[in-house]
């Protein structure tokens, strides 16, 4: 079965159906009302979304037909039947059960009519609050005995030879606040 077979189709079903139009859905050629596939060509078959119970119904009557699941995983997509290119003459008549069905399920779900927008007060917000950041100021010289006493606690921190841990800034600066206490 090759694609002009779909395309033949097609234009016989198109001058029936005005608001039908020719597209693409997953890369196949797909017949569509609205922007939404009811039929499909694929490899050689046509596929018609035609709902559960209709399946059930002629799935019989067909044979070769199956679910379609174009994913060969068994994992069928839902109201979806393909019917085998033996059964050309029967394409029709599917292609008007699938549009059928397709005007149906979207009439169905059709938008509901819009509430009254209540009007509710402004909600306040509150401007984020901003972190504080220790900065760093330059201070006057450290005297020899600061330096001498920085150097010795760097020289047990690297004999201990723990893991660096990242520590929360608040613990950074309540050690810098500890430090300067014992300067003073």
């Amino acid at each position: 079965m090759s694609q002009s077979t779909f395309e033949i189709f097609s234009e016989k079903f198109l001058i029936n159906h005005k608001q039908v139009t020719v597209g693409k859905w997953f890369g196949l050629e797909s017949l569509n009302l609205n922007g939404k596939p009811f039929a499909a060509f694929f490899q050689g078959e046509l596929v018609f979304k035609i709902g559960a119970e209709k399946i059930a119904q002629i799935l019989s009557q067909y044979p070769g037909a199956k679910l379609f699941d174009p994913s060969g995983r068994d994992r069928a997509m839902k109201d979806w039947l393909q019917i085998p290119a033996g059964f050309e003459n029967d394409w029709s008549q599917l292609a008007e059960s699938a549009l059928s069905f397709l005007i149906s399920a979207s009439s169905q779900t059709a938008t509901p009519a819009k509430k009254k927008a209540i009007k509710s007060a402004p909600k306040k917000t509150t401007p984020a609050k901003k972190k504080k950041v220790a900065s760093k100021k330059k201070s006057a010289p450290k005297s020899k005995k600061a330096v001498a006493k920085k150097k010795s606690v760097k020289a047990k921190k690297a004999v201990k030879a723990k893991p660096k841990k990242s520590a929360p800034k608040k613990k950074v600066a309540k050690k810098k606040t500890s430090l300067k206490k014992r300067k003073k």
